[in-house]
């Protein structure tokens, strides 16, 4: 109030400084300068600011002004008053009354604008109240103090009703303390006279004088000369109750605050509905949930429900509805797939249903005569008192363990254990589910995981074998090409040269067992080729004696003379893998090693027994047995299994047995197996035999009549040792070596004289450019060159793919000197036919 005096202080201050100057200057200028044409014009501005500022009252200093330029005229001019005096008189009357009019529609304008933004958020306010509040209590309240803040409200309360009219819950704000009469008036069955007209028409109703008009009311006294509005809350004919607010008479007369109010009592009363709608959906989700789980715990209730349903009558709708209940209860319990348990939190088991009893081997009347401890493995009792106390701290836990059945069973179990109320009283309700085939499918995962470790442990090992494989190729190639040029050089009665040809047996003996680690390791082709078993049966037997206990026999009977189209070094580990798995049989009481070999003849006259995959016809048959500790019926079923093993846990992988089978199997052969359990066992596998040699390749080892010959040829290998023995054996053989140690440098030779070289010798595996890049290099320069291409061993070459890149001839190290000779003679024979 300070701050509107002290403004319209300023305001009078600046009008009577603009009078006090507009005089002045009227007088200045028709006094001093003569004319008084510009007199009216410093009166338009205090006219026009007062207007503005006082509406009505800015027009009394209009005409305050008018009549003091009439009579000022009248003094100045001598008395005299013409008709422009009184007409620039009525110009100050009309733009005083223009101002006024002007502010008094802008005043309005601003208090209607005011109103309706504070209507605006009146409305606001509840509907985002109504949007976020669920419950109806705290809406209610939440309304009636939305309604004293933002419309400046007395007071506000609201009785909520039900379908009867009797009062559920009230909500004020405002009155406080005093509302509590009007909360026992409303109990009581009792409404005001406005109440009661809200509830019977959709109308406002406004109350002028509630203290005279409703004098039955508890508020009636508290109104203090104000007006009430009142209206009813009802949405799609159902009546919730009355919205009764108090206000001064001028805002309850209005008719767009009484607008504002029916407006927010429709809003009030869509949220009421909305929010019995949401119990009602929440109550018939539920319901849909309930039906679901019962359809998918139980599907035979749904013909049990049907045969029900034609049978029950209206009047023992619920009698039956409760006994069919506690049937599908009982169901459910007896007829479900795990075992359920009740038991007292301390105590025994309440309660057990049909499958525990099957899974366990007790009656049910047993069961509830024992406790948990008594189903339960010694070790997993243990643990019960530590559950028993989490079910209780957390009202629910999940665990493993393993019952015992009644004969001693063990059965893992998995276990779901729920806090409930049985009987009056806390019980845990525990539902058993049988774990076996999970635990089995677990272990055999765990199995197979271990088996792919072991496979790729044998694969690592594999690549390993063949780097060694190669790089021993390196070494041997020198030994073996020393010893054959050191016996060229030797004369034929030299004591030395027998000590040589130990050399130089030794030294081709190591070659092949590269080429069997190479097979080992699956980078070497498996060539089958006629063999005499017996051979290979015999250096078995031979280092089988080396490897064996003393404890352990050998026994050899070789009767068979005969050969067969084999793999010596698969037919090698067949015999390697029978007689270890013997070892096995009878390490830990020794016993008898017997291997024998004979010819038979498995025809339709023949005495003995033919497996049934074989056909008629000659074999070579080794058997092998041992006097350990046999095998039953189930075990012999299985021992080509791959994987299947009897031995304890590090003593192999299983894949001995299974081997042999496989290799068997691929030479068209067949193998069987007789065993008693605690006696001995029996290994019968037969070969077919060969009578004809033909295309057997015999390996001359004699260096006499080596084919020589002339020619410039450029050997390349990156070992200097290899690059010397092979110079020394190219020229021994007639041949002008030019050597390179470096691929690079063998090519920059090349190509400055390509004419020059009749034959280019390569190494396979070289830093900077293998053999195959150097001789397509080459062969780009010239396109007739020969190339020999050297290898020990590469996954990227073999003889076809060397054929078809244009490399003559593709030699295997280590090189004997007849083999290098021959090849050489080939091509160079070849190239120039």
């Amino acid at each position: 109030m300070k701050l509107e005096r002290q403004k319209e202080k300023y305001k009078l201050g600046l009008i009577a400084i603009l009078l006090a100057g507009s005089c002045l200057f009227t007088y200045y200028f028709h006094a001093v300068l003569g004319t008084g044409s510009v007199f009216t014009h410093f009166f338009y501005i205090p006219i026009i600011l007062a207007s503005l500022w006082w509406r009505r009252k800015g027009l009394g200093v209009a005409l305050f002004l008018a009549i003091f330029l009439v009579f000022g005229y009248h003094f100045l001019r001598d008395y005299v008053v013409t008709a422009n005096d009184y007409v620039r008189a009525l110009m100050f009357v009309v733009i005083g009354f223009v101002a006024a009019t002007l502010s008094e529609r802008i005043a309005k304008a601003q208090k209607r604008s005011a109103h309706l933004t504070a209507v605006l958020h009146a409305i606001q306010g509840i509907n985002q109240l109504i949007i976020r509040e669920k419950n109806p209590g705290k809406l209610l309240k939440g309304v009636c103090n939305d309604l004293i803040e933002t419309r400046s409200y007395r007071n506000a309360w609201i009785a909520l009703l039900d379908t009867s009219g009797d009062l559920v819950t009230t909500a004020e704000a405002g009155l406080g303390k005093e509302f509590l009469p009007m909360i026992d008036y409303l109990k009581c069955g009792q409404m005001s006279l406005c109440g009661k007209k809200a509830l019977k028409q959709s109308e406002i109703i406004v109350t002028e004088d509630p203290l005279s008009m409703c004098a039955d009311c508890p508020l009636s006294a508290m109104t203090g000369g104000r007006g009430a509005m009142t209206a009813r809350l009802e949405y799609d004919g159902k009546v919730y109750g009355p919205l009764c607010v108090s206000a001064s008479r001028d805002l309850t007369a209005d008719e767009e605050e009484q607008a504002l109010l029916k407006v927010i009592a429709g809003d009030i009363s869509f949220a009421f509905h909305s929010l019995e709608l949401g119990e009602e959906l929440k109550k018939h989700r539920e319901r849909e949930h309930l039906e679901q789980l019962v359809e998918e715990r139980t599907a035979q209730l749904d013909n049990v429900n049907e045969q029900l349903k034609q049978h029950i009558s209206e009047r023992k709708h619920v009698e039956e509805a409760l006994r069919e209940s506690k049937n599908q209860y009982r169901i459910l319990f007896n007829n479900t797939g795990d075992a359920i348990f009740i038991q007292e939190v301390d105590g025994g088991f309440l309660q057990v249903n049909q499958m525990a009893c099957e899974r366990l081997g007790y009656s049910q009347e047993e069961l509830l005569q024992i406790k948990p401890h008594n189903i339960t493995t010694p070790e997993h009792s243990k643990q019960i008192p530590k559950r028993i106390n989490k079910i209780l701290q957390k009202s629910h836990l999940i665990f493993e363990t393993v019952q015992v059945t009644r004969d001693g069973k063990k059965i893992p179990t998995e276990v779901s254990s729920q806090l409930i109320e049985y009987a009056g009283k806390s019980a845990i309700l525990s539902i058993a589910r049988d774990i076996t085939k999970r635990k089995k499918a677990e272990a055999e995962k765990r199995k197979l995981v271990s088996q792919l470790q072991q496979a790729q442990r044998m694969e690592a090992i594999g690549t390993l074998a063949g780097g060694i494989a190669h790089d021993f190729n390196n070494i041997l190639s020198p030994i073996i090409g020393y010893s054959e040029l050191t016996l060229i050089d030797l004369p034929q009665d030299s004591r030395v040269r027998g000590n040589i040809h130990e050399v130089l047996n030794a030294g081709r003996r190591a070659k092949e067992l590269v080429k069997q680690i190479l097979t080992f390791s699956r980078q070497s082709e498996q060539e089958r080729k006629p063999v005499q078993i017996n051979l290979i049966v015999k250096e078995v037997l031979t280092l089988m004696h080396s490897l064996l206990p003393a404890t352990i026999e050998i026994r050899q009977n070789i009767l068979a003379t005969g050969k067969v189209l084999a793999d010596a070094t698969q037919i090698h580990q067949v015999m390697m893998n029978l007689c270890t798995n013997a070892y096995h049989a009878m390490r830990e009481k020794g016993g008898v090693l017997e291997v024998s070999m004979s010819d038979v003849d498995l025809d339709s006259g023949s005495t003995e027994v033919r497996p049934p995959e074989l056909a008629p016809g000659p074999y070579v048959r080794v058997t092998v047995s041992d006097t350990g500790c046999g095998m039953n019926c189930a075990v012999m079923d299985r021992i080509f299994e791959p994987y299947y093993t009897t031995k304890e846990e590090g003593d192999g992988n299983g894949m001995g047995l299974a081997m042999v089978h496989g290799i068997v199997k691929s030479h068209n052969g067949a193998i069987t197996v007789y065993s008693e359990p605690g006696k001995s066992s029996t290994f019968h596998v037969f070969f077919p035999k060969i009578e004809s040699t033909e295309g057997v390749a015999e390996i001359d080892s004699s260096l006499d009549e080596i084919p020589r010959g002339k020619g410039r040829i450029l050997l390349v290998d990156d070992e200097k040792a290899l690059v010397d023995i092979d110079k020394n054996i190219l020229e021994h053989l007639g041949y002008e070596a030019v050597t390179r140690t470096s691929s690079i440098e063998a090519l920059e030779a090349f190509r400055a004289r390509p004419e020059k070289y009749d034959l280019v010798i390569t190494d396979m595996t070289m830093p900077n450019m293998t053999g195959t890049e150097l001789a397509k290099e080459l062969m780009s320069i010239r396109s007739d060159i020969p190339v020999i291409l050297c290898t020990g061993f590469s996954d990227r070459i073999n003889k076809d793919r060397a054929t078809a890149m244009g490399i003559r001839k593709l030699l295997m190290k280590p090189v004997a000197i007849r083999e290098m000779a021959e090849g050489i003679r080939h091509v160079l024979d070849r190239s120039h036919e």
